[in-house]
């Protein structure tokens, strides 16, 4: 006999449904694990009262995904399809949007359109780079240099404002170091005239 979590005995032709069976001859009880929900625990209790094996527990832990069975669970592997394209990348093509129709490329699958191409030798955004190549790989190249170019713009334009009051400060300096020259130049010829005529 078996029972849910709350005692109720779970009728034979359910347990058959969910992939559990028990032989009545031996009692043993076999099932399958991906029926299991992760870190479930089964207990089994001898209700004959037998005194050797009263009863067991057995934790089953359900298995961990790794989509392209290359040995390094989804979990931790960068790239779940291994199609040459990370899983973060994969995950920030915009169509996944809901607005852009949410059919972006799947991490879970190498050639999420089934045209033969894994998805990292794609080129998703027609710039003649492969996907796994390009550091934008959703945004054309030229879109990028307009990006760059318009960067570039902002900071010249920064740039002269700078570069002009520091033309100013420099012209000023240069102005008060002649403004001084001219007053230690005046100051000596006065010394000068007072000397000449205290003689």
């Amino acid at each position: 006999m078996i029972t849910d979590k709350d005692g109720n005995i779970i009728p034979a032709d359910e347990l058959a449904d969910k992939g559990i069976s028990i032989n009545q001859g031996t009692g043993e009880v076999t099932f399958k694990p991906d029926a299991i929900a992760d870190g479930s625990t089964i207990s089994v209790h001898n209700e004959n009262g037998d005194a050797q094996n009263p009863s067991k527990t057995v934790t089953e832990t359900a298995p961990k995904d790794d989509h392209d069975a290359d040995g390094s669970t989804d979990d931790v592997d960068q790239d779940d399809d291994n199609d040459g394209l990370a899983d973060d990348v994969e995950n920030k093509d915009p169509a996944h949007k809901p607005e852009n129709g949410g059919k972006g490329l799947d991490p879970h699958n190498p050639d999420t359109n089934g045209d033969g191409v894994n998805d990292g030798d794609e080129d998703s955004d027609g710039d003649g780079v492969k996907n796994k190549d390009d550091n934008t790989p959703f945004l054309k190249t030229t879109q990028v240099k307009s990006c760059q170019t318009k960067m570039a713009t902002v900071f010249v334009m920064i740039l002269i404002p700078i570069s002009m009051v520091m033309v100013s400060i420099m012209l000023m300096k240069k102005k008060q170091a002649q403004i001084r020259k001219i007053q230690i130049q005046m100051a000596h010829r006065m010394a000068i005239k007072t000397l000449i005529m205290m003689v």
